[in-house]
């Protein structure tokens, strides 16, 4: 029913890209304020630890690809009501910077593989870079759909040529490729968001988690394994309107059941004063989850603090 309405809107009423476009919901010139990440935790009030000497230490790297001053009319867009172009458009655009994230995240260990004790990673960048993979499409399946109060979001990626699939002991599943010893394993999860989001289809936060995915398993080394999955349950109450005290004290973020340690990455669309971050890394340290950061669409930070946008290749060897 929401598809159809929104199918109805969309014919009766030309689409506009926030910027005053007609004709697209997303012009061309938006769409190219979502660049490389940027590391914005500094920024981020309850992610930001002041020490002794006066600099700030965050408690884990965040990154994001716009600043929410150039991009927050195109997300409230893309939150407001089920939108496939959307989904597309900035999809892509997310897809195509996500890649650069790779090199940003430093191992602690020999791969990067989830082991009993649970490896962790800190940032700033690989001592190796991440091999091409093959031209072949990486390829994915996704499940969607709702079990009684529960909101199932997987996907799987990898892109090698000659893949199999391996059910994991965790239920989680996974696509492996041929091994390697340099293989990495990054399961990307989205923060979590009120229920009425998982059923109105505008939980943009899994779209993102989704597309990040596909974008690391196509610069990520061979054998590796790259997964989104949705780890957190939905959360009461509404996050935007609510003051910086209010954001601290909404419900705890909880896992939906416990798992092996994974290696996570975070992502959500906006990061303002990083509480819903702060909370959902709480919840991971308590899984046992090793938190390698987290990436959002965008952030509020001081003005022309993330500089424009220009394009860039990914340095692949």
């Amino acid at each position: 029913m929401t598809r159809a309405l929104t199918f109805l809107l969309d014919t009766v009423f030309p689409a506009q890209c926030p910027c005053g476009q007609w004709d697209t919901p997303a012009c061309d010139a938006c769409l190219e304020l979502i660049g490389t990440p940027f590391q914005v935790a500094q920024y981020l009030p309850r992610l930001s630890r002041i020490q002794p000497d006066g600099s700030d230490l965050p408690l884990f790297p965040v990154w994001s690809l716009s600043s929410y001053d150039d991009l927050g009319g195109i997300i409230r867009a893309w939150k407001a009501r089920p939108n496939s172009d959307l989904d597309s458009l900035i999809g892509d655009r997310i897809e195509e910077n996500a890649r650069h994230l790779l090199p940003m995240i430093d191992w602690r260990g020999d791969d990067g593989a989830n082991t009993s004790q649970g490896n962790t990673a800190r940032a700033h960048s690989l001592s190796h870079a991440p091999k091409e993979r093959p031209s072949t499409e990486a390829a994915g399946h996704t499940n969607r759909h709702r079990t009684d109060d529960k909101v199932i979001d997987h996907i799987d990626y990898a892109g090698a040529i000659d893949m199999d699939r391996d059910e994991a002991s965790n239920g989680l599943g996974g696509v492996r490729t041929s091994k390697h010893e340099r293989a990495l394993r990054i399961h990307v999860v989205p923060a979590p968001s009120r229920i009425s989001r998982y059923r109105s289809d505008t939980f943009i936060a899994g779209t993102i988690a989704d597309r990040v995915a596909h974008a690391l398993a196509s610069v990520a080394g061979e054998g590796s394994i790259v997964t989104s999955v949705d780890l957190f349950a939905p959360r009461s109450g509404r996050q935007r309107g609510r003051t910086r005290k209010g954001r601290h004290e909404r419900s705890p973020v909880r896992l939906r059941a416990h798992t092996e340690p994974l290696n996570v990455l975070l992502v959500d669309d906006v990061a303002t004063t990083g509480a819903t971050l702060e909370a959902c890394s709480q919840a991971l340290h308590q899984g046992k989850h090793s938190l390698l950061g987290a990436l959002c669409i965008s952030a509020v930070v001081p003005p022309g603090i993330i500089p424009q946008p220009s394009p860039a290749k990914v340095n692949v060897e």
